[in-house]
């Protein structure tokens, strides 16, 4: 009963005032050492970020990514009324930001712009990952209308590499879709914030610093270095195992290299950033700030857990996420976290 009326009394003084919204900064670092240190598993907010898994497939057969190897019966798409379903449940007030993003491209989802319409004109802050290959003249303008954050997945500076990792992509061609994106951004005066994401790894372990100067050469605002991971831990593939430790890179000269790029970033006038690839910790804020929601309704712990027959809290279509956000199993979960008692999706997080 505590619990709840916590939970009414931070609701309401989040109505009242707009920037306390969600534990944001300075802020949310404080709330969350105290819930930490305290063991707290009840989470008196919602969360700051929803993940909306809207496709569960993809157009690319990347190295780093064990999509096409999942099973057929385990793909599908979001409708649009299953969407509306979905985001009704959140209020823009508690919940910043609808991310489009998950194990497949989003493109692929007829109905993508009407959910970023929708989402939009909700009040929602929109932000989408996507590999760039199927933006064309027929969608650009309704992105760049409805997007507050568009973020390109390019993991080589050459044509030659880029290929290579993204299987089925043409870099020119990707090129090309960046560059009307970004010309239709300019066109506008749009204030879209553009990225690239770059996953590191031993196929281009020499570019980082030629993919800052790609990104500059584009118009990109902000280049994201990621370390190459495992994706959706707790699924067990054998020849895809193998081949993401084939794919880490073990070299001194990684922390010169990011050091160079980001030397030459800020020469550009870039933002610039680097999300380090380790192992879930006790300090893991994922579920107490943010959630994924999968293409069939399933909530799960987060956007490289993507799988619910591997962990899932529930399902929005069948339960409100209101009761689900801090059901018994969830709030495990959270104390598991916090002391160390990781479950397997977990466990494998970064290695």
């Amino acid at each position: 009963m505590r619990s709840e009326l916590r939970n009414q009394v931070f609701s309401n003084l989040v109505k009242v005032r707009s920037d306390l919204r969600h534990p944001r900064g300075y802020l949310e670092k404080v709330i969350l050492k105290l819930l930490f240190r305290r063991k707290r598993d009840y989470v008196p907010w919602m969360p700051r970020d929803l993940f909306i898994g809207t496709e569960s497939r993809c157009n690319l057969r990347c190295e780093m990514c064990a999509n096409w190897l999942m099973p057929k019966e385990q793909h599908g798409s979001m409708s649009f009324q299953g969407f509306r379903r979905i985001l009704d449940q959140f209020k823009s007030y508690q919940t910043n930001t609808v991310i489009f993003a998950g194990e497949g491209e989003p493109f692929l989802n007829p109905d993508l712009i009407r959910m970023m319409k929708y989402a939009k004109n909700r009040g929602f802050t929109t932000e989408i990952f996507t590999n760039g290959t199927l933006i064309n003249r027929s969608n650009v303008k309704d992105l760049v209308a409805n997007l507050n954050q568009m973020r390109f997945s390019v993991d080589g500076a050459k044509k030659e590499t880029y290929e290579a990792i993204r299987k089925g992509a043409n870099f020119e061609n990707t090129m090309n879709k960046i560059s009307l994106f970004i010309k239709t951004k300019q066109d506008c005066n749009s204030k879209v914030v553009t990225h690239i994401d770059f996953v590191y790894m031993t196929l281009n372990r020499n570019e980082i610093v030629d993919i800052v100067s790609l990104a500059h050469k584009l118009g990109v605002d902000n280049v994201n270095i990621t370390m190459v991971r495992k994706m959706f831990p707790g699924k067990h593939i054998a020849q895809y195992d193998e081949k993401i430790k084939d794919l880490k890179v073990e070299s001194e000269s990684v922390p010169y290299l990011l050091k160079k790029a980001s030397i030459l970033s800020k020469r550009l006038g870039m933002g610039f950033s680097v999300t380090q690839s380790k192992p879930f910790a006790s300090r893991c804020n994922w579920p107490w700030v943010s959630c994924f929601i999968s293409h069939d309704g399933f909530s799960t712990p987060c956007c490289l857990s993507t799988h619910p027959d591997v962990i899932n809290f529930g399902n929005l279509f069948e339960t409100p996420f209101s009761e689900i956000w801090n059901n018994p199993s969830y709030r495990a979960f959270r104390r598991n976290l916090m002391s160390g008692d990781l479950p397997n999706c977990c466990k494998e997080c970064g290695t």
